[in-house]
């Protein structure tokens, strides 16, 4: 995976241009440390075993806070992701900005360099499923998609068995990239987009040849220094309640008033 460094954030800004070639449609991911891999929440809990049981209590209350009527099951797994239920999405945005706002503000009392993640969407799927098309499974009325002559996906195979529709039972191997469904404020103002394991925990590089650059990222050297990229972030308006978009947040806007 190719590594850069960026010493402040107008460093970060330059590094994205050079790594996005001018004009590739790049994903971003910010994490705060080297050493969290590219993997949802469910597994890097080690709760892949209690995933029926957390989508089973999802659909029990959720319709008591929404009166939104959800038809498409990836919609649902889409809403449960940014309610923080652990799920096999990882989120990404096809912001920079917004990307490093998450990396700077996610444990905030770690005192590490950060990290934010370049993902080629359409050349890591040609990786994992030999398709150089990212798909909406939200949008899509039938998401059994012919790839060539010979070669079928079943998006929803990569749904848990709760939300599958068609009991695959068969989940695909390796994980593929995937647009979201703007069913939720937070996904359009965070200009979300998921990845989506399949059947292995492995991260996402793993899944991909090493000398490939389909996922870059560049690490933010922020150790002591965190402050110095934080305030200008600010100053541009990429804020807490600008990122999350919802009332729970505009106490923040107040506080720094």
């Amino acid at each position: 995976m190719k590594t850069v460094e960026a010493k402040t954030i107008h460093d970060y800004l330059e590094k994205v241009t050079i790594l996005s070639g001018g004009g590739i449609n790049l994903w971003y991911r910010g994490v705060a440390s080297i050493d969290y891999n590219l993997v949802p929440g469910i597994i890097w809990r080690k709760e892949t075993k209690w995933e029926s049981n957390y989508i089973h209590h999802f659909l029990v209350g959720y319709k008591a806070y929404t009166n939104y009527a959800y038809s498409n099951p990836w919609e649902l797994y889409a809403l449960m992701q940014h309610h923080g239920l652990p799920t096999r999405l990882l989120d990404w945005s096809r912001s920079p900005l917004h990307a490093l706002y998450f990396a700077l503000t996610q444990d905030p009392s770690l005192n590490r360099d950060r990290v934010v993640y370049l993902l080629q969407p359409h050349l890591f799927n040609v990786e994992t499923i030999g398709e150089a098309s990212v798909f909406c499974p939200g949008t899509l009325e039938s998401r059994n998609i012919q790839l060539g002559d010979e070669h079928k996906i079943d998006l929803d195979a990569y749904l848990p068995e709760a939300l599958d529709p068609h009991d695959n039972y068969n989940m695909p191997e390796k994980p593929i990239a995937i647009e979201s469904p703007l069913i939720h404020p937070r996904i359009k103002g965070q200009y979300g987009c998921f990845t989506v394991h399949g059947h292995s925990i492995d991260s996402l590089d793993k899944h991909i040849s090493e000398d490939s650059r389909v996922i870059a990222r560049i690490v933010l050297k922020t150790k002591d220094n965190l402050d110095s990229y934080l305030e200008p972030l600010q100053s541009w308006g990429i804020t807490e309640e600008y990122i999350y978009q919802d009332l729970a947040h505009v106490r923040h806007f107040v506080d720094n008033f």
